[in-house]
């Protein structure tokens, strides 16, 4: 009786805990439901809306939305991966509702089962409740996810992510394989039919990672109980497997987009920009400029867009001080395009909370033998950033210190070295997408530091107060560092030209944000502090709940 008890009563503890992610997004989402409004920023206003709006239509009047006839001189929605019309999610636009309610509901519930998975994943690595609800907040409603709300495809993709990575992970640690399998290529089809492709490959890369580390740690040599590797025949077998379950359920979708595909812009060029393009066209004898290592100048099409979008160094700052680059909406005061290198941005902000980042730098390790969990999500942060970055890899740290015409700066960059040893990833683009499984990591490594600093606390009393020291100095010292800062970018900003989408840049916003994120990353920082030096002196065995504070603030940080 006890042991069938167990089971419900830690559905119960989920489904509390899970009430945290749950009241923020309702805090988000419904007073847009009750005002009847949008969010319309960047491609959901030019593409997602008329679309969707569309789709809602057809379904509403008891159709299949096969063809769009109002895009261009007619779109076929059944071979348009990023309409995603079989979704199985997209049922909720057949309900009786107006559709900003349902395209709010799609939204918010996507987030949603963004926190649940991420519970679900972080538990699967052994974290308590209360770590794995950290995760979940810091990734579910951090700055690369929830500002995926202006691309809903790649939000339904980093919804089903945390999962996938689970039972990916369960398959090549050998745990219930078959199942494994199965549920492996459930996520994947929902990513695909959600509209991103891409997202399965990168965790597809990402699981191969993983199984390079794990194998190699002493406890599954020392332990037989334990989980033992697949041997690398049986890997590739049972990943052969889930390809093959996920075309099966995804076909209908993948074959209509394969044949359309074929009339894409994408396979228009006049130039090799990878050995797999060179190698094609020597043996076509095609006399096409080799422009895979020179500077890419002859395509002026998605060639040349590849690696828009990468993730600017400078964009790191971010995740400790929250808008320090300023802000795109509701009034654009975005300052860093004043440097001669910056790109299109793809996130507004990368932020997902101060304590989650300090908890996850707590425990980052290469070393496998120190924390084998610890170290597999560190490699796989550290690999997915550096492909985040895209263009600004070995290639432009180069050109920066001896300028060259001879090498592209977006070459030798680990993107670059995706793109020559992948066949048709050249075809994929934007590399600042790879930065949601970083926000993954991060998440996922936070909850590991979470439970490593419960059970130091009574080690680390005595050090408290210095490092809360070294903590503000740290802040303190950022922003008088903002002073001159502020005077070259008010200088820079005075005159500067509206873009056109976006309206006048306000001088007067990007200084206050230089200013106020140190001190917001400041307070929070002691705030949470707070709560743990409370539990380190033993108020926590007085007042159970008070634990329960440190996701309320995480939460309170982000949604400042």
């Amino acid at each position: 009786m006890q042991s069938a008890m167990r089971p419900k009563a830690s559905h119960r503890k989920t489904l509390l805990w899970m009430l945290i992610p749950t009241s923020a997004i309702v805090f988000l989402f419904v007073p847009l439901m009750v005002q009847d409004e949008i969010p319309v920023f960047r491609d959901a206003g030019h593409f997602y809306y008329p679309t969707l709006h569309f789709e809602h239509q057809q379904w509403q009047q008891g159709r299949v939305p096969l063809w769009n006839p109002q895009d261009e001189l007619g779109r076929p929605f059944a071979a348009d991966a990023s309409v995603g019309v079989f979704y199985p999610g997209k049922l909720i636009f057949m309900f009786p509702l107006a559709f900003s309610t349902c395209l709010i509901l799609y939204t918010a519930l996507h987030l949603l089962v963004a926190a649940y998975t991420t519970f679900r994943a972080a538990r699967y690595l052994k974290a308590t409740a209360l770590a794995s609800i950290i995760a979940a907040i810091s990734y579910s409603l951090g700055g690369a996810v929830l500002s995926q709300h202006a691309n809903i495809i790649f939000l339904v993709s980093a919804a089903w992510l945390p999962l996938a990575l689970l039972y990916g992970l369960q398959l090549i640690r050998n745990e219930n394989r078959s199942r494994a399998c199965i549920l492996l290529s459930i996520c994947l089809a929902l990513m695909l039919l959600g509209g991103d492709p891409q997202a399965v490959v990168h965790l597809i890369i990402v699981l191969l990672v993983c199984w390079f580390i794990l194998p190699r740690c002493p406890q599954h040599a020392s332990t037989p109980t334990a989980p033992t590797r697949l041997p690398l025949k049986t890997l590739l077998a049972t990943l052969s497997c889930v390809a093959a379950i996920t075309t099966a359920l995804t076909a209908i979708q993948l074959l209509p987009t394969l044949e359309w595909s074929q009339r894409s812009e994408r396979n228009m060029r006049s130039s090799s920009q990878t050995v797999f393009q060179w190698a094609g066209d020597s043996l076509k004898n095609n006399n096409f400029e080799n422009e895979v290592v020179a500077p890419k100048t002859t395509d002026h099409n998605h060639s040349q867009r590849v690696y828009k979008f990468s993730l600017p160094p400078w964009q790191l700052a971010e995740l400790a001080l929250p808008n320090v680059s300023g802000k795109l909406y509701p009034q654009r005061n975005h300052w860093t395009f004043l440097f001669p290198d910056s790109q299109s941005i793809w996130f507004p902000t990368i932020y997902q909370g101060i304590i989650p980042l300090l908890l996850a730098i707590s425990v980052i390790t290469l070393r496998r033998r120190k924390d084998t969990i610890a170290a597999m999500l560190s490699w796989v942060l550290m690999l997915t950033l550096c492909a985040a970055l895209g263009t600004f890899g070995l290639g432009w740290i180069w050109n920066q210190i001896v300028p060259t015409t001879t090498i592209a700066p977006t070459n030798f960059s680990l993107y670059w070295l995706l793109t020559n040893t992948i066949p048709e990833y050249i075809d994929f683009r934007y590399p600042a997408k790879w930065f949601v499984l970083t926000s993954l990591m991060l998440a996922l490594l936070a909850s590991r530091g979470w439970d490593q600093f419960v059970r130091r606390l009574p080690q680390i009393r005595q050090h408290v107060f210095p490092r809360l020291v070294i903590l503000g100095t740290i802040f303190t010292l950022i922003g008088i560092g903002c002073i001159p800062l502020s005077n070259w970018i008010d200088a820079k900003l005075s005159g500067n030209l509206a873009d056109q989408f976006l309206g006048p840049v306000s001088s007067s916003g990007a200084l206050r944000n230089l200013f106020t994120a140190p001190l917001h990353a400041l307070i929070a920082s002691i705030a949470i502090i707070s709560i743990c030096i409370w539990g380190i002196f033993g108020r926590w065995q007085k007042y159970p709940w008070a634990p329960t504070l440190i996701p309320l603030l995480i939460l309170l940080d982000l949604l400042i």
